[in-house]
């Protein structure tokens, strides 16, 4: 699995150099078939960019806070797009 760092993602839709290594990063983990995360996805605009990028897993509060893991599972098991 390749990350994407937080410091990068979070100022991917001010700053055209982080997006830059955002759009490398992704790149670079597909071309080795790693799957890519990309961290600190803390709203729904950053989470839009990132999938106009490609297909890649985020990681942040946009998608849920820290949660202890019987909460994880709950929340899990009450979200309609589980699959």
């Amino acid at each position: 699995m390749q990350p994407v760092d937080r410091s990068f993602v979070m100022q991917m839709h001010v700053d055209s150099n982080d997006m830059s290594i955002v759009r490398a990063t992704v790149d670079l983990g597909r071309n080795l078939n790693l799957r890519v995360v990309a961290e600190g996805v803390e709203d729904a605009a950053t989470a839009h960019l990132l999938g106009e990028i490609g297909p890649l897993i985020g990681q942040g509060w946009h998608f849920g806070r820290p949660m202890a893991p019987p909460d994880l599972v709950a929340w899990i098991q009450a979200r309609p797009d589980r699959d």
